[in-house]
């Protein structure tokens, strides 16, 4: 009997033993590929939250008064006192 029909003759005693076997073999590779996208996908979302929160920090930060030891002039201040000075002449004027 030759190689090929010693397989052939395997394969109709044992339908579906390769299929399976292929399945085991492939599981790990399987679990190893769903476990790294796991991780990138964390690992995204972790950088996203990290950038949102690092974005809504800035406005909280741009508000924190310096801390210098000369007064500081504050230019929204200023602009509020101009635009209020403006209105003022304005509704003199009128």
């Amino acid at each position: 009997m030759s190689n090929t029909e010693r397989q052939r003759r395997f394969r109709e005693r044992h339908p579906g033993y390769y299929g399976r076997l292929h399945r085991k073999r492939r599981a790990g590779t399987k679990a190893m590929l769903a476990r790294q996208r796991a991780e990138a996908r964390a690992k995204a979302q972790a950088e996203a939250e990290a950038e949102a929160h690092a974005q809504t920090n800035v406005a909280v930060v741009k508000r924190v008064p310096l801390m210098l030891p000369a007064p500081v002039i504050d230019t929204l201040t200023m602009e509020l006192a101009a635009l209020a000075e403006a209105r003022k002449v304005s509704v003199d004027a009128a």
